[in-house]
């Protein structure tokens, strides 16, 4: 969170003749747009400004002339800086008091703030400022995910981007996305990416440009999400799916009794951002010389072995779904694949079949990737490693913290693999798991439940004709799976404030049994 006061350099030109230009630009400079500029001058002898704090309001102070010191006091800390030169300025976040004193008789101080004039955001007392940094420093509250957070962070950037894309007047299928499949194309080390308008067409039109049809049989995992069967479905192939190990990767020791003659491809999915077995799912298809595909709509940049998920097969399918660890700002998606003859065919399906427009040569429909989101996803991707680093971090709490507890099974993870923890799972008891969701809400914690159903027992799946106990560990997942908060904005302090709510839970269910 940008709550920490800082002094930044502004851009400064001087000539011999002319004096001094010095520049100070939102996108560049500041955290905030520009809303509002007004001038502090003409300061009496031994004068003090300020004595006040805003709840909403963010402010660049800069000293165009003299000198003064600006005081700061907010979020448990204090924080001096002196002003003397338009070649620096200080950024002031919200909810902080602040206070100038020692201004010099010269001194002329330009305040840049990001929002019109609201006496309502003042706290001109100093009690009450005291109390409303203190409740507003007290944790009693955590969302499932903190996306806000982001957007507040690079609010001034995206409207940038925004803003250039509607000026370029180029929405569909232009340069922007083209930066934005070569870009994605090396972060994940395949040779190419095909943008889509979600991740369910991405997979879809994998199975179609590897003439995956009527009568083929693809084996899938059964545990995870519908889309993975829905996109078999879809082309008219037959999902078959086999057991999945305990956290919903498929188990590829179950894969070899499920093969037929049809067997055409074997789909994996990397679930919760952890990657599946790979090596033991290629073993199997190398094996009976049988495609394989991933569903890698979770694992942005999660690494098996020396590889990236999304080039560690024929071809592999990702979401760019706002919750992702690379979320969008709407529905998209996109495929990758180093395979030349998938991304030409993969090209002419997404756009109606036509590798050159009005000549459709395959039939095709429409789901691209617009310029709009691939310009918003280009901005966002250099961030994805330090996220899913901290994503790692907050996850390392959990699983250290709550390893005690017995009613409680936590994810596992091997040596192979360095996962980016989309989700964050646990499993507790069936039997007690709407307690402990009930327990999680009355302690203002989000949750989610990831995925409530096994996929072999949703309706849209009653013709594969399966029963209740024929995958008891999808079932038990299911049954018993919670998905605790996890984003890269959330806090330390946060995920330990979950961790004691947990523990209290288990603790006193203890004690009362």
């Amino acid at each position: 969170m940008n709550n920490i006061p800082k002094e930044i350099d502004i851009e400064t030109h001087r000539t011999e003749q002319s004096g001094s230009l010095s520049v100070i630009q939102a996108n560049t400079h500041l955290n905030f747009p520009i809303r509002r500029v007004y001038y502090i001058h003409s300061i009496e002898d031994n004068k003090a400004r300020g004595f006040h704090g805003h709840k909403k309001l963010q402010q660049c102070i800069v000293a165009t002339s003299g000198s003064v010191t600006l005081s700061l006091e907010g979020y448990g800390n204090t924080y001096s800086f002196e002003l003397n030169s338009p070649d620096k300025g200080v950024l002031v976040p919200a909810g902080y008091w602040r206070e100038m004193s020692n201004f010099s008789k010269d001194a002329v101080l330009m305040v840049i703030a990001s929002d019109d004039y609201d006496p309502e955001d003042y706290i001109h007392d100093k009690e009450v400022f005291n109390t409303f940094d203190a409740e507003r420093s007290a944790i009693n509250k955590v969302t499932y995910l903190a996306m806000h957070r982001r957007y507040d962070e690079f609010k001034l950037q995206l409207q940038q981007v925004t803003e250039e894309v509607l000026d370029e007047v180029n929405y569909i299928m232009g340069p922007r996305l083209e930066k934005f499949e070569e870009s994605f194309a090396k972060f994940t080390g395949a040779k190419y990416c095909i943008g889509t308008g979600n991740g369910l067409d991405a997979l879809e039109i994998i199975l179609r440009a590897s003439n995956i049809g009527a009568g083929d049989e693809v084996i899938v995992s059964a545990g995870g999400f519908i889309a993975t069967l829905l996109a078999v479905m879809r082309v008219g192939a037959t999902p078959v799916l086999v057991e999945c190990e305990t956290w919903g990767n498929i188990d590829p020791l179950k894969i070899e009794a499920a093969i037929t003659k049809n067997t055409k491809a074997i789909l994996p999915t990397h679930l919760y951002g952890i990657p599946a077995d790979m090596d033991g799912v290629r073993a199997v298809a190398n094996k009976y010389d049988l495609l394989v595909f991933e569903d890698a709509c979770q694992a942005h940049g999660a690494q098996y072995k020396d590889g990236t998920c999304g080039a560690l097969s024929d071809a592999a399918a990702f979401s760019f779904y706002p919750t992702k660890n690379l979320g969008g700002f709407g529905d998209g998606g996109c495929l990758t694949t180093s395979s030349e003859k998938i991304a030409k065919t993969a090209r002419q399906l997404r756009s109606y079949g036509a590798a050159v427009k009005y000549h459709h040569d395959i039939v095709g429909f429409n789901s691209r990737l617009d310029e709009m989101q691939a310009a918003l996803l280009q901005f966002l991707l250099p961030n994805v490693p330090k996220w899913n680093e901290k994503r790692r971090n907050l996850a390392s709490l959990y699983l250290n913290h709550l390893s005690g507890i017995e009613e409680i099974e936590l994810p596992m993870v091997s040596d192979d693999s360095v996962p980016v923890w989309h989700v964050f799972p646990i499993m507790v008891p069936a039997e007690k798991r709407d307690a402990f969701c009930d327990h999680l809400t009355k302690h203002n914690i989000g949750y989610n439940i990831h995925y409530p159903k096994a996929m072999h027992l949703q309706p849209c799946c009653s013709h594969l004709q399966h029963n209740a106990g024929d995958f008891p560990v999808a079932e038990k997942l299911a049954d018993c799976e919670v998905s605790l908060p996890l984003d890269p904005y959330h806090t330390e302090e946060e995920i330990n404030f979950v961790i004691k709510a947990i523990l209290d839970f288990f603790m006193s269910d203890t004690v009362k049994n």
